[in-house]
């Protein structure tokens, strides 16, 4: 019995480190994803480092890339502005972690979370292995504990897609999905003047449940929060936008979800969450995706919920 248990822990480590290994070998190879949508993570965060204080961070999943016009954010309060707004697939730890290497004192950060990133912290695989390649700055956002999933994962949902580009090569990435669709503040720069879905395609799937919340997801949130107010930043809450025709909660359900974030969290909402809730016409290719209109409404919400809280701010 003991030899077994001897075999089979060496078995372990020998399959361990052949994995490793191959994980090594393929990491040498260059990145292949640098036009992807995922790879504008790279320019967000120099943009980030680039950028003086006081400047607005925002941080939310693709509801911020697709659904804010930084540049009249920037024009109405004569800040810069930096929209970390990728995915929603990389989670809030990633954003939250990147944000903390250039917060100062005067800053004004708002988070936008897609309700689905209250429930859970786990991270989609594969977009975080495309998001981060060789980059090591953008590994130091992963959370360790999620290493065990992705060394898990690594082949299957990434290794063998990025030797068979390196090998033969990859259609550009182009249009909306693209890297080079975000301008310099890190918003999509693409045109899209309507829906591209059509309204029988829309189901009610985005459910809004207190009870659901993640405790670990709030106090995550709260750790960020307290690191931003010790540098001197503020941080607010808004909601995401969100198709009306996909929200399969009602009113009240609705009202206790908006009460149990504000009861849990330890800084402002300054949204109201209807007021985000939007007709179908102003979206373009997803339950959170804006187009065109869409984005010009959504920002203009934005300005007033911020005008008001700053407002209350520095009169206190």
């Amino acid at each position: 019995m003991r030899k077994f248990i001897g075999k089979l822990i060496l078995y372990a480590c020998l399959t361990m480190a052949g994995l490793y290994g191959i994980i090594a070998v393929i990491q040498k190879i260059p990145p292949q994803f640098t036009d992807t949508y995922d790879a504008a993570a790279i320019d967000k965060y120099h943009l980030l480092m680039n950028t003086d204080s006081p400047k607005i961070i925002l941080i939310a999943g693709s509801n911020f890339a697709f659904g804010l016009d930084s540049e009249k954010i920037s024009q109405e309060f004569g800040m810069p502005v930096v929209n970390l707004g990728l995915h929603a697939g990389i989670k809030p730890h990633f954003n939250f972690e990147m944000a903390k290497k250039n917060i100062q004192a005067g800053d004004v950060i708002v988070i936008g979370l897609e309700y689905g990133e209250y429930y859970s912290r786990e991270i989609d695989i594969p977009t975080v292995l495309t998001t981060v390649e060789n980059y090591k700055q953008l590994w130091e956002f992963v959370s360790f504990a999620d290493y065990p999933r992705i060394f898990q994962g690594y082949i299957s949902n990434y290794g063998i897609t990025k030797i068979d580009r390196y090998l033969h090569g990859a259609e550009p990435s182009q249009g909306v999905y693209s890297r080079a669709a975000f301008n310099e503040y890190g918003d999509i720069e693409y045109d899209r003047p309507e829906n591209q879905r059509k309204e029988s395609e829309i189901r009610p799937e985005v459910e809004l449940n207190a009870d659901e919340i993640s405790e670990g997801v709030i106090r995550e949130m709260n750790q960020f929060h307290e690191y931003a107010r010790r540098q001197g930043a503020q941080v607010y809450l808004t909601y995401p936008s969100l198709d009306r025709l996909a929200v399969l909660s009602d009113e009240e359900e609705r009202f206790e979800f908006d009460a149990a974030l504000k009861e849990q969290i330890e800084f402002p909402v300054i949204s109201n969450m209807d007021t985000y809730i939007m007709d179908t016409q102003y979206f373009y290719n997803s339950d959170y995706h804006l187009n065109d209109k869409g984005r010009e409404i959504r920002t203009e919400n934005l300005i007033k919920d911020l005008q008001k809280v700053m407002k209350q701010t520095k009169n206190s």
